[in-house]
């Protein structure tokens, strides 16, 4: 709720506390060195780049993942050229986008980290950064799903993948409870993108039946998957 708007009641909005709470710990961290006034400015700038930073290693990470170092660092010099990167992380800028798209890189990164049997756990992480991503707003659900998509289709390919589709659909559901409980408003829900309970069942559903999914892979898994 948007306070300065429309007092006293304030106006129901879908900006998220998930963003807030960064916001709040870097002026807490700054205040008693800067000042009120100039630690929310410092925050102005810090935050957007420290996401811009945390973007680019993820992205030079995954490119690296998907074709070698030549092309990691190809993807990060690329990246620094977009419309998306010189807008959504240029310093004064307070946005929601901005974490956003690094949660879908990570959340990109960890996905084809698991589609390596050995390393399925990682997958978890994908399910984590899906749903905190939902809970900032809903405008990554396309993403979301298709990398739901991704794992349903390596597990129909090949039973090893088994671990790695259980691991993103029980970390979905759960974070998705988890960051429902912690960050959700139901009274706000109808505000343009918010993470509301409809949103939760679709991805604590969806999430459930995938692990369910991948447990019956694993039963018939030759040799067993891992976990």
């Amino acid at each position: 709720t948007q306070h300065r708007m429309s007092p006293p009641g304030g106006v129901a909005m879908h900006w998220s506390r998930v963003v807030d709470a960064p916001l709040a710990a870097l002026i807490g961290l700054l205040t008693p060195l800067l000042g009120a006034e100039a630690a929310e400015r410092a925050t102005r700038l810090v935050f957007p780049l420290a996401l811009a930073a945390a973007a680019l290693a993820l992205l030079g990470a995954l490119a690296r993942k998907m074709t070698d170092a030549r092309g990691g660092l190809a993807a990060t010099l690329l990246a620094l050229t977009l419309t998306a990167t010189t807008t959504q992380f240029a310093p004064g800028r307070i946005d929601h986008h901005g974490p956003q798209i690094a949660l879908l890189v990570g959340m990109a990164l960890a996905c084809v980290t698991a589609l390596d049997p050995a390393r399925a756990r990682i997958a978890a992480f994908a399910g984590a950064a899906a749903a905190l991503s939902l809970a900032i707003s809903v405008e990554n659900v396309p993403f979301v799903a298709a990398t739901g998509v991704v794992f349903g289709l390596a597990l129909l390919r090949s039973a090893a993948q088994a671990g790695a589709a259980i691991w993103f659909g029980l970390s979905l559901a759960g974070s998705s409870f988890a960051a429902y409980a912690l960050f959700g408003v139901e009274a706000n829900a109808q505000a343009c993108d918010a993470f509301s309970r409809f949103h939760l069942t679709a991805a604590a559903g969806g999430g459930l039946a995938l692990a369910g999914a991948g447990y019956v892979g694993l039963r018939f898994a030759h040799p067993p998957a891992r976990l």
